[in-house]
């Protein structure tokens, strides 16, 4: 048996067509450009700084109220707001999970190159990485 699925992105300014047509859709989507906005925000509209736990669940809650302030999904979020806030806050969890996995494999993969015998430029080049990364990692890796 094989699975097809379609994965349609609904982030803001991304298949506007199809989140018009569903306001459930077009409600998460608005609720979701909030949360972003609001940490935006927070972090002065820089983002190598990590959010903390709390200021994420800030962002949400802010995000919710003011969902419901512009009747976007209103009547869920009253009720089922808190739930909303728990399920993200395990996807956001989930997310930087999967960011420290990647930087892992990063450095796994400079590693097995300095290895193999490539140099630092190299290395640099081939996997499109700043040369003071590489040079980070090799130098963990002592």
């Amino acid at each position: 048996m094989e699975l097809t699925v379609k994965v349609y992105n609904i982030n803001r300014g991304h298949n506007e067509p199809i989140v018009r047509r569903c306001e459930k859709l077009g409600g998460y989507s608005a609720f979701i450009a909030r949360v972003r906005e609001i940490e935006a925000e927070t972090t002065g509209g820089r983002q190598p700084r990590q959010l903390t736990e709390d200021e994420k669940k800030e962002a949400m809650k802010k995000a919710i109220a003011w969902c419901i302030a512009n009747n976007i999904l209103k009547s869920f979020l009253e009720t089922h707001g808190s739930e909303v806030v728990n399920m993200l806050m395990s996807e956001w969890k989930l997310e930087d999970a999967l960011v420290v996995e990647r930087e892992e494999g990063r450095e796994k993969a400079v590693r097995n190159l300095l290895e193999f015998g490539m140099t630092a430029e190299q290395i640099s080049r081939a996997l499109k990485l700043p040369p003071e990364t590489v040079r980070q990692y090799s130098d963990s890796g002592r």
